[in-house]
């Protein structure tokens, strides 16, 4: 995974309202924190949409460390209950998040408004040689069980949907969904693995700040689940059309009959390609499409 960011330079990919970094930089700033961390380790990431975030993940798929990603709305309760089963090394997490972890952990560096803290007690675990990232589906958000993906299987998920959908190095998506989201993860895998961009936000698609980085950062295409169409079914799908937009995928569950056959129609109108999509969590996950026609 990754292997290519050297020969991708100075193209963007990643960027947010107020910033942007190029593959060469995201490169220096991934090697920035492997000082800091020399042994392969577990690591927790309470993830938010931000490009600290994406960081932070990419440095554990570079340098083969296991990553534990769980989403920053996750109670207090459900973030003690994974600091004291699973007892990671280090973690990465914005300032908010340190009066759950001022105790054990201690601040060791700092990089776009996110943090990394080492364990003040390295307890020793075993491992497994193939094991990546620990992802909670999307449904068990409140337990601390999580699906095991092993590089592997992140790589070979990703390389299948570069194939049908043909990305390139000029694709671009938007962060519609959270990243902690295995959806969402795997469109971030997909477009940097071919050299595209990510446009990074935490602002949602109920608010009109959404909408005008979207039309700014010119996306290729789109990404939804059930709640995604339904909401712009009632805001208005057209909010949706910008010029550079290619195509659209819906997964993460069954749309609603009436909610489908106007997406359909929207696309059909727009010319745009509608990619229905099928996934699982455990399976790095999506595992299966329908053809646009």
């Amino acid at each position: 995974m990754f292997n290519k960011f050297k020969s991708y330079k100075n193209k963007v990919a990643i960027y947010d309202e107020s910033q942007n970094l190029s593959f060469n930089k995201l490169l220096i700033e991934t090697n920035k924190i492997k000082k800091k961390i020399n042994k392969r380790s577990l690591i927790l990431l309470i993830s938010e949409n931000s490009i600290g975030t994406i960081i932070s993940y990419i440095f554990c798929l570079l340098n083969n460390h296991v990553l534990i990603i769980i989403d920053s709305k996750s109670s207090e309760k459900n973030i003690k209950n994974i600091l004291s089963k699973y007892k990671p090394d280090y973690i990465f997490c914005s300032l908010r998040y340190t009066k759950y972890i001022k105790k054990n952990f201690e601040k060791i560096f700092d990089f776009y408004n996110n943090f990394l803290f080492k364990n003040k007690i390295r307890v020793k675990k075993k491992l497994n040689k193939n094991l990546c990232v620990l992802l909670s589906t999307s449904g068990s958000m409140n337990s601390n069980k999580f699906v095991k993906l092993s590089k592997k299987n992140i790589k070979s998920n990703t390389l299948s949907i570069i194939k049908y959908l043909k990305l390139k190095s000029n694709d671009s998506a938007i962060s519609s969904l959270p990243i902690s989201y295995s959806y969402m993860l795997s469109v971030i895998n997909s477009h940097l693995q071919v050299g595209g961009s990510i446009a990074v936000t935490s602002t949602s698609i109920v608010q009109k700040k959404f909408w005008s980085f979207y039309k700014k950062s010119k996306c290729t295409s789109f990404n939804g689940v059930p709640y995604n169409y339904e909401i712009l079914s009632k805001v208005g799908l057209n909010n949706l059309k910008i010029k550079s937009l290619k195509y659209i995928t819906q997964a993460g569950g069954k749309l609603e009959k009436k909610f489908n056959l106007e997406l359909i129609k929207f696309c059909n109108k727009n010319k745009l390609k509608l990619f229905t999509m099928y996934g699982q969590t455990e399976a790095s996950p999506r595992i299966s499409y329908l053809p646009p026609n």
